[in-house]
């Protein structure tokens, strides 16, 4: 995929599954004090909110452009001010690698890797949906329309798992859409669980999907202006 001047990606997430583990929920400030040079910041959910309060707790990075999320079941990392994969992926690298020591979770069950778009309307572009997607949708009749905007998930298998797209509207106060949400998600199909090495080799191979549809998904005068 080529760099992007204007990147319309909000943020990439990727969460881990694993078997339950108690050593998490009893004691997340051991995995803390390993990572707080990089993510020191702290949020605590209301409990409130919270039908079972475990103590789920959110790692920020200073900025708040990266948090870590851990429970007993899962690990999950988000990047709001992606750069690129290799620098995603190594920071998944790193932060995995001292979870899996710190609670002796070697063998992993699924994961996800999702990329949230946000793809904005340019009057100079175009106001309807094949102004900036190349999905065709054609709809029989006799009665002349223009296909405006399209609300839908649309999954395809693949090789060790799913890929799932999200396409939805987001409208102004007056109904009328300003921007679309679009996300990929690649979602992992295990079928027993696997090492740290392999979850790693299938996150990297999930996103060569992601990577392969994205430019593909989108018109050659939208990209131009997000290019330049």
């Amino acid at each position: 995929m080529d760099k992007l001047k204007i990147p319309p990606l909000i943020k990439a997430a990727v969460t881990v599954y694993f078997d339950n583990n108690l050593k998490i929920v009893e004691n997340k400030s051991v995995f803390y004090d390993q990572i707080k040079v990089n993510f020191p910041k702290i949020i605590y959910p209301e409990n409130k909110f919270l039908k079972y309060p475990m103590g789920d707790v959110s790692f920020f990075a200073s900025s708040f452009d990266k948090v870590i999320e851990i429970n007993a079941n899962a690990f999950s990392l988000s990047d709001f001010k992606y750069q690129d994969f290799k620098t995603y992926m190594q920071i998944i690298k790193n932060n995995i690698a001292v979870f899996n020591t710190t609670y002796s979770i070697d063998k992993f069950n699924s994961f996800n890797l999702v990329y949230e778009n946000s793809i904005i309307l340019n009057k100079a572009i175009g106001e309807r949906f094949n102004d900036y997607f190349t999905i065709d949708f054609n709809f029989k009749g006799n009665k002349e329309k223009t296909f405006l905007a399209t609300m839908g998930n649309f999954a395809f298998k693949v090789q060790d798992g799913l890929l799932n797209i999200e396409i939805s509207p987001v409208l102004s106060v007056k109904n009328i859409t300003e921007k679309y949400k679009f996300s990929i998600t690649f979602l992992s199909a295990f079928s027993t669980s696997v090492s740290l090495e392999k979850l790693l080799d299938s996150i990297s191979a999930g996103h060569e999907f992601i990577d392969d549809i994205f430019e593909k998904s989108l018109t050659e005068n939208y990209l131009k202006t997000i290019r330049n």
